[in-house]
């Protein structure tokens, strides 16, 4: 089963590997994707993701955190071009639509922090920071400014959700009591895919904080799942 894990910030790609130490899974930072698409825009930041997708023949794409947004935005774009989709996703803590930056303050509080106070208080929490994410902070700010005029967008708009449609096994694993993710994020999520499998899986928002031993067996159990059909 070859697989693609998609981050989010701040993670290292070392951090996840702790997560899957006996696999040979390809990781798609955040800085990697920035580095290519040397933009904060969150459609050419998927593009990236949608390009490694379709030139990797993957079964399975596992995100987290942005990399959640990157991901179904790239699996959408592929599927419209009606190319084949990746038959199996697994989702982390993350968002598509319905994010309120009022309650996940974190895109509001990125503008004005500085750098080393952000490094700082997530390397207090055990965090892997990226190094490499480092250089990419103002173009970091952007996005979430971007984030932040999404999600005041769609409250003037009203919730208008609608199911993906895409063709995939889904499946949530998600953490408790994130600071970063709320759970109406969460439930946004599934209502999103309608069929999909939700589980508590880990605390916080750091799936790789975790033992893992929940997540590794959700996810073996998924593949087993899709290969006895």
């Amino acid at each position: 089963m070859k697989r693609l894990i998609v981050t989010g910030l701040p993670c290292a790609e070392v951090a996840w590997r702790k997560l899957f130490p006996d696999s040979n899974d390809q990781i798609l930072t955040l800085a990697q994707v920035i580095k290519i698409a040397k933009s904060h825009d969150l459609r050419k930041l998927a593009k990236v993701v949608d390009q490694v997708i379709s030139a990797g023949n993957f079964d399975h794409i596992i995100c987290h955190d942005i990399g959640v947004t990157t991901t179904i935005l790239a699996l959408l774009s592929i599927n419209k071009r009606k190319e084949a989709v990746p038959g199996l996703l697994t989702m982390f803590n993350g968002a598509f639509s319905g994010f309120d930056v009022f309650e996940a303050r974190h895109p509001i509080w990125f503008q004005i922090k500085p750098t080393a106070m952000i490094v700082k208080d997530l390397a207090a929490t055990g965090i892997d920071v990226d190094p490499e994410i480092l250089t990419f902070f103002p173009l970091i700010r952007k996005m979430y400014r971007q984030i932040i005029a999404v999600s005041l967008l769609e409250k003037l708009k009203g919730k208008q959700v609608r199911k993906l449609n895409l063709p995939v096994s889904a499946l949530i694993l998600e953490g408790r009591g994130d600071p970063y993710i709320p759970k109406n994020s969460i439930d946004e999520l599934e209502k999103l895919f309608g069929q999909v499998k939700r589980q508590y899986a880990y605390d916080g928002h750091f799936p790789y904080l975790d033992t893992g031993e929940i997540i590794r067996e959700q996810i073996c159990e998924l593949e087993r799942c899709v290969k006895a059909k």
